[in-house]
């Protein structure tokens, strides 16, 4: 868990994650895998917020200069994830339960 965005831009930076410029409020956090770089995980629905707030964007507007400047950009292996949530809650199916005699606790 980070507690200050600055550490962990300066933590991915050193493992060849790219930022999207101006768009540092957006970030939700950090994605790691095995072989693979560290990536800055950025938040779609703050992204097109921050697109109709300050650039006065309609949501349209917003979705399109998105999907063709933003996640049509490929940037090179540091390439940021683009993260979209689920609108409501997960399931209760798809969650993982542990066996009751397990050592894994929640």
């Amino acid at each position: 868990m980070w507690d200050d965005l600055d550490e962990m831009l300066v933590y991915a930076g050193e493992s060849g994650a790219l930022q999207l410029s101006g768009y540092d409020d957006c970030i939700v956090g950090i994605a790691e895998r095995c072989s693979q770089g560290t990536l800055l995980v950025y938040d779609v629905d703050r992204v097109i917020e921050k697109l109709m707030s300050r650039d006065s964007m309609t949501y349209n507007e917003a979705q399109e200069f998105f999907q063709f400047n933003i996640a049509g950009a490929w940037m090179g292996e540091g390439t940021p994830l683009l993260f979209s949530q689920l609108a409501g809650p997960v399931e209760e199916a798809v969650r993982y339960k542990p066996e009751e005699d397990s050592d894994v606790k929640f």
